[in-house]
């Protein structure tokens, strides 16, 4: 008896949730969460590979590789602005696991709080504004 209460409970509190936090007619919000899914998810796996391995080449091959499966039925224009995706993804936040940060430090003669606040704040700007962009071609440039 108590096993099945407490298998239960969470899943109807997870459906109580669900069910407060998506409106009547999802219809306008699902529509935008599938355009930019595949999008938003190569950069995701990017970012994740990028922050793991520290290295942006990897991150970008890795992802490619990771999502070829899925995304290779798609038409020219939406694997472009996904491997634009995956480019931005890839340059996320440099930190000290990357050498790219060390030659940066090296370079100018920063502090590591300096190159932190520097580089990695830049990179990280670069690839939000990688994938705004790509957003928005995808918006103005693929048919719904």
């Amino acid at each position: 008896m108590f096993s099945r209460l407490r298998i239960t409970v969470p899943v109807l509190a997870g459906l109580t949730a669900l069910h407060a936090l998506v409106p009547p007619h999802p219809g306008p919000i699902i529509a935008i969460t599938t355009l930019h899914a595949d999008l938003l998810l190569a950069w995701g796996v990017a970012v994740l590979i990028r922050q793991a391995t520290g290295s942006a080449t990897v991150a970008t091959t890795t992802t490619a590789g990771i999502m070829a499966a899925s995304f290779h039925l798609l038409p020219p224009l939406e694997s472009s602005l996904l491997a634009l995706a995956i480019g931005a993804g890839s340059v996320f936040f440099c930190h000290i696991n990357d050498a790219a940060y060390w030659m940066i430090k090296s370079s100018f003669g920063l502090t590591l709080r300096q190159t932190l606040w520097i580089w990695s704040v830049l990179q990280t700007i670069v690839s939000l504004v990688g994938l705004i962009t790509a957003s928005a071609w995808w918006m103005i440039l693929v048919p719904s």
